[in-house]
């Protein structure tokens, strides 16, 4: 099986979200089967994160396939973002 990849801004989304007080970041992109790309905890609330690089054509921003059919299906809310600030506001995190 090879490597997932990780869309460019991942790792800073990441790092820096690791660096707020009260939010815990699981990476969990390589999990696969359309699964979201992090999944951040905040004041006893999960959510599912699937990032999209904002520097790419509007095109491959598009969820894949499997990303369309996992989110389908799942009961819970997922987030499509592009940046950090996108994150923060549904957290309602002021920086």
């Amino acid at each position: 099986m090879r490597p997932r990849k990780t869309d460019k801004n991942q790792a800073s989304i990441v790092r820096a979200l690791n660096q707020i007080p009260g939010v815990s970041v699981a990476d969990t992109h390589s999990l696969g089967k359309g699964f979201p790309d992090i999944c951040i905890g905040h004041k006893g609330r999960n959510f599912l994160i699937e990032l999209k690089n904002p520097s790419q054509p509007r095109s491959a921003q598009q969820l894949t396939d499997a990303e369309n059919r996992f989110h389908r299906a799942w009961q819970g809310r997922i987030l499509t973002v592009t940046t950090l600030d996108e994150i923060l506001k549904t957290l309602d995190i002021q920086t």
